[in-house]
């Protein structure tokens, strides 16, 4: 093989490496100290909620369900997408106990880094959703998991970003808005997510988002996003106390990014 033939290859696989998934964990905030202005927590907020997706089948087709998913009947070509494989039967519940939890545990996580730290925080149950506006992309580049993961197709990027022109809320003059948002947090027996040519077997996955916005001008100083995904080899079914265990474990790594990272 000939030199220009090896580089060529070598950029190849490097392209293809860069069309997989996005970074899952990824902090972008200027390098150094916030702003010398108290910190207000403010509560955990889900996706859905900020885009208005009430129906649980709706958030689910659009990677922002939370709770668990229960798959059956096989899998579908479903002719109204395009003979996009799918599962013939979702059930969906839990969907309050699971955001109960992730709201509760995402808050506890952020409270517990900023006591180690020493950092005066106060803690608000203002609404967070007029501070945020959120666009959404889908992302159409292939990676390995593509046909056997526990996420739909087409993939879907988020992006959320302090809501222009920014309304300075009342509380927040003078200070820096701690804001976590849950993305998608759920559990589930093995099946077909939409897209999923060959189904996976049983998991839970999450993405979870943490955002540091100036009170006053709106800029966004800070922001964390993790996603945290785990499939069971070879198990098809998994009860609700094994579902949970796996999220629990899950959550324990997010809470051991987010300290790291943290400023």
């Amino acid at each position: 093989m000939t030199v220009p033939r090896i580089v060529y290859l070598f950029l190849a696989l490097l392209l293809l490496s860069c069309a997989s998934v996005p970074d899952t964990h990824q902090v972008l905030f200027p390098r150094g100290e916030l702003p010398e202005k108290r910190l207000t927590l403010l509560a955990p907020v889900l996706l859905n909620e900020l885009k208005g997706v009430e129906d649980p089948s709706e958030a689910y087709d659009r990677n922002l369900y939370v709770g668990l998913i229960r798959f059956s009947g096989g899998f579908i070509e479903d002719v109204g997408r395009g003979m996009m494989a799918r599962s013939r039967e979702l059930r969906f519940s839990h969907q309050n106990k699971f955001s109960l939890v992730i709201r509760e545990s995402f808050a506890g996580m952020v409270r517990n880094i900023l006591d180690a730290r020493g950092t005066p925080y106060e803690i608000s149950d203002a609404d967070p959703t007029p501070l945020l506006t959120v666009t959404e992309r889908s992302l159409i580049d292939r990676y390995p998991e593509e046909g056997r993961d526990n996420i739909n197709l087409p993939l879907i990027a988020y992006d959320i970003v302090p809501r222009k022109p920014f309304r300075v809320e009342a509380g927040l003059a003078g200070r820096l808005a701690v804001v976590p948002v849950v993305e998608f947090y759920y559990g589930h027996n093995g099946g077909w997510f939409n897209g999923q040519t060959f189904g996976c077997p049983a998991g839970i996955r999450f993405r979870v988002h943490v955002l540091v916005i100036d009170g006053d001008s709106g800029e966004m100083l800070y922001r964390f996003s993790d996603e945290e995904q785990h499939l069971v080899p070879k198990q098809y079914r998994m009860n609700i106390i094994e579902i949970e265990q796996y999220l629990l474990d899950a959550r324990k790594a997010l809470f051991d990014k987010l300290f790291r990272s943290f400023p």
